[in-house]
């Protein structure tokens, strides 16, 4: 079985819909965005997807990355969100900007906050 990792493509991902300001909490310093693309992937993923990247403006590098599938629950008769893939950059440049932010992005925020965020 072969396993394909699909990296984001930078220029689809710079120009992802903003959402900093739809997270409560996130704080970024001037020239970093939050950013969401809907179902890029559309051709390998059939489950409802996004992707969230932090990309930033000045180095044109993404700092932090994370596909979220929206898959169906049937004993809980819910969708849950599932993180299937999350990376971010190694750079000394990025460290404070990134610490700590998948807990800004998925512990402040409740399902259904993201849920209405993200209506796929």
């Amino acid at each position: 079985m072969k396993v394909q990792i699909i990296m984001p493509s930078i220029t689809s991902l710079m120009s992802g819909a903003e959402i900093t300001n739809q997270i409560k909490g996130l704080m970024l310093p001037p020239g970093y965005r939050m950013v969401r693309v809907d179902r890029r992937l559309s051709d390998w993923i059939s489950q409802s997807h996004f992707e969230l990247a932090l990309v930033n403006d000045a180095s044109k590098e993404v700092a932090y990355y994370n596909r979220v599938v929206i898959q169906s629950d049937v004993v809980l008769n819910c969708r849950p969100v599932t993180q299937i893939l999350v990376w971010r950059i190694r750079t000394p440049q990025h460290r404070a900007v990134l610490r700590d932010l998948a807990g800004k992005v998925f512990l402040i925020i409740s399902l259904n906050d993201i849920m209405s965020l993200y209506q796929i």
